[in-house]
């Protein structure tokens, strides 16, 4: 997910280039990806992105159950191109679901074209073995660990984690772990000298940096 290098077609001035193309219909800017690789990779790169006008070319949608995970067979796509300008997308993310290692994949997020599921257990929802990061249009993904500074889950887990990634400011992204729950007891003497238990709540919240390769408690 590295960026790619700037480089200007033809020898023209590169700052001129990128100014002459923010000044255009979005429509043509796509066009121009189309003239060589040069052109592509100047259009592409995350520097001039909020420089040049954006099209959107399609989005995913989930369409489930109330009540029901938001796994991978319910994530769909559709594309806002014109038929003649077909985008190589996978909206059932083949290229991951049929790796043998991977068993069942939940939507959890998404942050500027990455997004990000839960990689659980078919037979338990609550059995997290891991995430994964993907880039639907190129399909490279990266496998990522459970957050080990947070107390494993439970049915009275709450947990919500968030994708963060800019490419204007790094390749590199982040995930943001919120954890409520999973307390522990104590014992506590009431007024007549009974004794009895509860639990005490705990929020925990971690970070994983791509470019660190760990998760951090905060």
């Amino acid at each position: 997910m590295d960026c790619p290098k700037r480089s200007a077609p033809a020898g023209l001035p590169y700052d001129a280039i990128v100014e002459t193309l923010a000044r255009l219909p979005s429509r043509s800017v796509y066009r121009f990806k189309c003239v060589a690789k040069a052109w592509r990779d100047l259009i592409e790169d995350p520097l001039n992105r909020k420089k040049l006008p954006q099209t959107l070319e399609g989005f995913f949608f989930i369409d489930k159950p109330d009540g029901v995970a938001s796994v991978v067979k319910h994530v769909d796509f559709i594309n806002l191109l014109p038929r003649s300008v077909p985008l190589d997308i996978d909206p059932r993310f083949s290229f991951l679901t049929k790796r043998p290692e991977i068993e069942n994949l939940v939507f959890s997020d998404s942050c500027n074209g990455l997004l990000l599921f839960d990689h659980v257990r078919k037979s338990n929802s609550l059995d997290v073995l891991g995430y994964i990061v993907c880039n639907p249009a190129t399909k490279q993904w990266e496998t990522l660990p459970t957050c080990s500074c947070c107390l494993p889950l439970t049915d009275c887990s709450d947990w919500y984690t968030f994708l963060a990634f800019d490419p204007a400011v790094s390749s590199h992204f982040h995930l943001i772990h919120f954890q409520f729950g999973g307390g522990y007891y104590e014992e506590a003497e009431a007024l007549d000298g009974q004794m009895f238990v509860y639990s005490r709540p705990v929020f925990q919240m971690c970070s994983y940096s791509s470019e660190a390769g760990t998760w951090s408690q905060s």
